[in-house]
């Protein structure tokens, strides 16, 4: 198992000059969860630096990291998903070690970043419908998570 979660992310880490710690199979899917999230904006042209503060203040909620950790696993994720062409890794490896309740805070963190960036809009609504159904997440439950 171990080998197969060092294939999928060697293949982005090798590309940077600034080696990524990620030593365990935890911070593996730490970093894929992160991945997942820092996507939602990035084709966005109004995002700032302070998508970075709730994305970190998200990972910290999600994983009980520290904050310089959270900031450094979102810099981290943001470098790897520019180059990334697919989130089917990350989300495929997300469903192998996620059980449901991880799957839905991680939804639910979804929907709380969005709304805090700058509000829903159907980009976001599309994107987070999109994970959902990649994490197999059933609409009622991906529904009941969406704030007002």
């Amino acid at each position: 198992m171990a080998s197969k979660l060092n294939k999928i992310f060697n293949q982005f880490f090798g590309k940077h000059s600034d080696p990524i710690p990620v030593e365990s199979a935890n911070d593996q899917i730490n970093l894929a969860a992160a991945i997942v999230m820092v996507e939602m904006t990035r084709d966005r042209t109004e995002v700032d630096s302070s998508c970075q503060k709730v994305f970190t203040t998200e990972l910290v909620g999600l994983f009980n990291l520290s904050e310089k950790a959270a900031s450094l696993l979102e810099k981290h994720a943001d470098a790897i998903d520019a180059e990334a062409t697919s989130l089917f890794p990350f989300t495929h490896l997300l469903n192998e070690h996620f059980d449901y309740d991880q799957k839905l805070d991680l939804i639910k963190a979804l929907w709380d970043a969005a709304k805090e960036i700058h509000g829903i809009d159907r980009d976001e609504d599309i994107y987070i419908h999109k994970i959902s159904k990649l994490l197999h997440v059933s609409y009622r439950d991906l529904m009941n998570l969406k704030p007002d």
